[in-house]
């Protein structure tokens, strides 16, 4: 969220998309200092592809085999019904508004909400694109779902033969992606971004494999914890390329990295397990959701009156405060969905016990 809210200054614009050179010392400090890992929008979209693969995966390591269908059901309705209502959110908002020339912010505001209301918008919505002026950040939500109908097959070599596994589930998307450049350029790109995204999952999925290892293992020292997270966000913190073929190895790297020292019985699991990062946790999704749109339209009311500056920072905290009822509304409900859909029917529930004697 604060890497979208500062790209939308013309600062942070030019720093991350036009490769400007800082000059000012808070431009040294906010764009070339571990500061800027605060505002390292791709690190946070790949640490959440490796933490993505790793929850995905522990039902299967800690004996919750599940369906696929149960596993479809529970992903559709946990991410595609709180995108559906992220994406009428921000309609209604957009109706409300307005999406106003405002002046001193970035070329980058321009490109929210700049698509036409029509059958093409609604068909690319409804399909999760990943180019979606809506709310463009939704691009993680169509990856993610992409590689949801995907994620079982791939995680049964893993299941079945641990490391041998993965190092066949990486080669045979590998082999696929390749196979895709016979279909042309725009086919051959998608390949290379699937299997570094793909490769993302699976080293999550990795660490889920050895979980137990990582708990078990001897409780982290204060220096090893800190060391574990020094080196994760070092790997984390340039800007390695913008191919994410390239830049997956690092950043998947200290993302898995980060997560271990989260792992391990230390002061850095103890600090998670308080409420407060709990609570932001369990709110993240949401306010990934509907942040861009809110700060978007309180952009768009305040410009006569209040400075960007201001109204960024404001747009943010009401995000903040709007995540929690987005969650109760929408979200929770959503999750439970989910639960109810794929739970096993009291008949098959009978079925099996009558197979199992």
């Amino acid at each position: 969220m604060i890497h979208h809210a500062v790209i939308l200054t013309v600062t942070g614009n030019d720093f991350w998309h036009n490769h400007a050179q800082p000059h000012q010392w808070w431009e040294w400090v906010a764009f070339r200092s571990p500061v800027m890992l605060l505002d390292q929008g791709i690190s946070a979209v790949y640490l959440f592809f490796v933490l993505s693969g790793f929850v995905l995966a522990l039902p299967w390591f800690s004996g919750r085999h599940q369906t696929y269908p149960t596993f479809i059901i529970r992903r559709v309705c946990r991410i595609y019904i709180p995108y559906l209502a992220s994406m009428l959110f921000s309609v209604l908002l957009l109706l409300a508004v307005g999406h106003p020339v405002i002046s001193n912010v970035s070329t980058f505001y321009a490109s929210i909400w700049h698509s036409a209301l029509d059958v093409s918008t609604l068909g690319r919505t409804l399909a999760v694109d990943t180019d979606n002026s809506l709310n463009f950040p939704t691009w993680t939500i169509a990856w993610e779902l992409r590689i949801a109908l995907i994620f079982p097959i791939l995680l049964a070599p893993v299941v079945l033969l641990k490391r041998n596994g993965l190092l066949l589930s990486l080669v045979v998307m590998l082999v696929a992606c390749i196979g895709l450049r016979v279909a042309g350029p725009v086919a051959a790109e998608f390949g290379r971004v699937a299997y570094a995204y793909i490769a993302l999952f699976i080293m999550g999925a990795a660490l889920a494999s050895i979980v137990d290892r990582i708990q078990t293992f001897e409780p982290g020292s204060t220096r090893s914890t800190t060391a574990l997270l020094g080196l994760g966000a070092l790997l984390l913190f340039p800007v390695w390329s913008t191919k994410p073929l390239v830049a997956f190895i690092p950043l998947g790297a200290g993302s898995m990295l980060v997560m271990i020292a989260a792992l391990r019985t230390g002061w850095f699991s103890s600090f998670l397990q308080r409420a407060t990062p709990r609570w932001l946790g369990k709110i993240s999704f949401s306010v990934y959701l509907i942040h861009v749109p809110i700060i978007t339209a309180f952009l768009a009311i305040t410009q006569e009156w209040l400075p960007v500056p201001i109204a960024l920072i404001s747009g943010v905290i009401l995000s903040f405060a709007a995540a929690p009822i987005f969650y109760r509304l929408v979200e929770y409900p959503a999750q439970q969905l989910g639960r109810r859909l794929s739970r096993p029917k009291p008949s098959a529930k009978i079925l099996d016990r009558a197979v199992t004697v």
